[in-house]
């Protein structure tokens, strides 16, 4: 007999047997429910009621763990622990003196504090490297003493820029390495000033690639301001725009705001004439 042909057999020979099992049960369990209920109309009330409050009590307490179980604890507020720079530095404190290496995050604490002292905003340039961000710090610091090359990885080191407002206001423009362009640690660093920044501008010169598209949902983890600038934008027309800014809203929310953006630079031309010099 074919093997498919025995076990559909086996498995119908089981779907008989359970299904006469369970039409057993269900005759049963009616038949004691009615006896039961039958013996409790003749019973005094204070057994008829007490029972029915037992077993009301049962299935209650069976439904409330059932929703404790499937829905998400809610967090009491009353009891949320205030987080300070005393809590902190406390909590370091415990940690410390339990043998853990606390060095690292002194230090990011004092650079936080630095910065709150200061007052300064601090924007921080994100993106793969020759997206243009140079070029965009440098279309808006003109003064500022940028270098720009056309191969590509022009910034090996963080650099800041710091523009004043009349008002004595600071705007701190941090150009970070290009992504995948650094070495391992330097690739860490602009991650770290990314995370410290209050704003993140994403740049990129084209549709986001898979390795973008998983930058901008790390930097949009932090809950921050984050910007996606779409560099070098003379090269599309407005239907291509359109597209590209659709597709990136289809994957993100209306937090990260798209903007197109030309910020200059350079093209390399090669021009041939009838006789063949170039």
């Amino acid at each position: 007999m074919d093997l498919s042909k025995k076990l559909k057999q086996l498995t119908a020979v089981g779907i008989v047997v359970v299904s006469a099992l369970l039409l057993l049960f269900i005759f049963f369990a009616t038949q004691t429910a009615l006896e039961l209920w039958d013996r409790l109309q003749s019973a005094p009330a204070a057994l008829f009621y007490g029972y029915l409050i037992f077993v009301g009590l049962i299935v209650g307490a069976v439904i409330w763990a059932i929703i404790k179980l499937l829905l998400p604890a809610k967090k009491r507020k009353d009891g949320a622990k205030n987080i300070d720079k005393e809590s902190i530095l406390q909590e370091l404190d415990d940690a410390e003196s339990d043998g853990m290496e606390t060095e690292r995050l002194r230090h990011e604490l004092d650079i936080l504090q630095q910065r709150k002292e200061a007052g300064t905003i601090h924007i921080a340039l994100f993106g793969d490297v020759s997206t243009g961000k140079s070029s965009i710090i440098k279309a808006l610091l003109p003064d500022a003493n940028i270098e720009t090359h056309i191969k590509g990885g022009s910034t090996q080191d963080i650099t800041e820029y710091t523009w004043r407002s009349q008002s004595g206001d600071k705007l701190l423009l941090t150009d970070l390495p290009g992504r995948n362009e650094a070495t391992g640690e330097l690739d860490e660093m602009a991650q770290d000033e990314a995370v410290r920044a209050q704003v993140v501008i994403y740049v990129t010169d084209s549709d986001l690639t898979r390795s973008q598209f998983a930058d901008v949902v790390t930097l949009q983890s932090y809950g921050k301001p984050l910007l996606l600038a779409i560099n070098k934008s003379d090269r599309f027309n407005d239907e291509e725009k359109a597209l590209i800014k659709g597709r990136i809203e289809e994957h993100f929310d209306s937090k990260l705001k798209v903007s197109f953006i030309t910020s200059g630079g350079m093209e390399e031309v090669t021009k041939v004439y009838p006789d063949g010099r170039e």
